[in-house]
């Protein structure tokens, strides 16, 4: 356990380092980058990468049953060659599939845009793009290898070291001013060599494992289809939910209005990736352990579960008391709406929070069939309610029409996954309703203080929420946390933090084996 824990806490943490970096450079790159090429013109580069989300579809699913299958047969020769390269041989197949992929998107292009004048460099945007795609989609089959050993750490330095490379690149760009496509290439050269070097390094720690056409199992093919296949529905089902947004925008309000969306889109994107990157190797802890009973999922559940909640929580609060004036000044006031579309966005955050920890919990438990019908409901509703409520009410109603549609099947899904682990619902919601109260709690109390004062600089809002994070976290670990969880913090973060610093942060004894 405490290995295990170890691994998934330092991949955690540089995989969130990693994502620190990425938003850094997000935060210097996209004002100059938007004011470079302007609203139209980035608005169309998101739209295409939006576009490619749905190349993510044509794996039928089969990297996450991939995944969980490695996490099961580790320590069995036979059956990990069996999966490697059957994945691997399946995925060069559809990575067929993707390839023709770019010529349908470039056909629809102008179907897409109401805007004639874009659809030629669309067309170069899709081609690039694209050609990534079915490049990399065999080799991901190596990122599941690192995963499911839960080597995140590698795959983190190697994301640390693209970044970087990208930001160089993109420093050059924007010295040079060479234009959108050039953008694009950038993306492209350098998710590349991220995937050849993921590639290299699985090889290196699977040393027992070996490649060829004879370790190819026409019926364990056939298994992961029919595993991956409602993966894949759950997975078209978010594009549906998250990436068809940006279509309804740019058809009916136009390309400008896809930057304005983005902006708040991309604060919103990054708290979730930051979560997900502090909880990174869930579905592997998942897939290792279902063998030991439902005691053990019920409790994993409920205190990942917590900490899903606990941390959007958090997140949440400081995106409302900060978010405006931050927006303010990294993007201009000309953006200041961004903020409207980006308290919809945490609202829904606040609801997907609760279920965060239930899509690990349904596919290494095989129990995703309904939740992939599910997804697709959800999906179908949203793009009707973004589409009424876009007519309606401008760009708000895109947003509002993703929350809308959330609120119901988050709740179904938690409810749905309570019942797999023996979990009552109504201590679940309760839990949650604690977490969402003293949260909101501790919102009120901040903005009453601050109002008081002007925020004018970046450097004000962050000593604002250092400030506040340090008594929320204190209060939340001494006096909201669970038991169950303040134990096993305690318990596995002993040794790497000074004994006083959690004694002033959790107040509280490990619990006797």
């Amino acid at each position: 356990m405490s290995t295990t824990f170890e691994r998934l806490f330092s991949g955690s943490i540089l995989r969130t380092i990693s994502l620190i970096i990425t938003i850094i450079i997000s935060f210097f790159m996209m004002p100059f980058i938007i004011h470079s090429i302007g609203d139209k013109w980035y608005g169309l580069w998101v739209l295409v990468g939006s576009l490619m989300g749905y190349y993510m579809v044509v794996d039928f699913g089969l990297l996450a049953a991939t995944q969980r299958y490695l996490a099961r047969y580790l320590h069995d020769i036979d059956d990990l060659n069996k999966v490697i390269n059957t994945s691997f041989g399946v995925l060069c197949l559809l990575s067929l599939v993707a390839a023709s992929l770019i010529a349908v998107f470039m056909y629809l292009a102008p179907y897409l845009v109401s805007d004639a004048s874009v659809v030629s460099t669309m067309r170069w945007l899709i081609l690039i793009l694209g050609a990534k795609t079915v490049i990399t989609l065999p080799l991901m089959v190596f990122n599941g290898m690192l995963s499911a050993k839960l080597r995140f750490d590698i795959a983190s330095y190697i994301e640390i070291i693209k970044n970087i490379l990208r930001s160089i690149l993109i420093v050059i760009y924007l010295v040079f001013d060479y234009g959108i496509i050039l953008l694009d290439l950038i993306n492209f050269v350098s998710e590349i060599c991220a995937f050849i070097a993921i590639s290299v390094c699985a090889y290196k720690i699977y040393p027992e494992a070996n490649y060829g056409r004879k370790y190819f199992d026409k019926q364990f093919a056939k298994e992961l289809f029919k595993f991956g296949k409602f993966s894949f529905l759950i997975e078209t089902s978010n594009l549906l939910k998250h990436k068809i947004d940006d279509f309804v925008i740019a058809k009916i309000l136009g390309l400008s209005f896809v930057t304005t969306y983005a902006i708040a889109f991309s604060l919103f994107n990054y708290a979730g990736q930051l979560v997900s990157n502090l909880l990174g190797g869930v579905m592997t802890v998942f897939s290792q352990n279902e063998k030991q009973g439902s005691a053990v999922l019920k409790r994993n559940f409920l205190l990942f579960a917590e900490v899903c909640i606990v941390l959007v929580t958090f997140l949440s609060v400081f995106m409302l008391l900060v978010g405006e004036e931050f927006i303010i000044l990294w993007m201009g006031e000309k953006y200041q709406k961004s903020f409207d579309i980006l308290i919809v966005f945490i609202a829904t955050m606040l609801v997907g929070g609760a279920a965060r920890a239930t899509t690990p919990l349904f596919y290494a438990t095989a129990k995703h069939k309904k939740i992939a019908y599910w997804n697709i409901y959800e999906g179908i509703l949203n793009l009707c309610f973004s589409i009424y409520l876009t007519l309606s009410y401008g760009l708000i109603g895109v947003a509002l029409g993703t929350f809308f549609s959330s609120i119901l099947f988050r709740i179904l899904e938690v409810n749905y996954a309570c019942s797999i682990v023996n979990l009552s619902k109504w201590n679940f919601w309760v839990m949650v309703m604690k977490h969402w109260t003293f949260g909101s709690s501790m919102l009120c109390i901040n903005y009453l203080v601050f109002s008081l004062f002007e925020i004018n600089t970046f450097v004000e809002i962050l000593f604002i929420c250092f400030l506040s994070s340090i008594i929320y976290s204190i209060v939340i670990s001494r006096y909201i946390l669970s038991v169950e969880l303040k134990n096993v913090l305690f318990k596995n973060l002993t040794g790497k933090l000074p004994h006083k610093v959690l004694i002033c942060f959790f107040n509280v004894l490990p619990a006797r084996n």
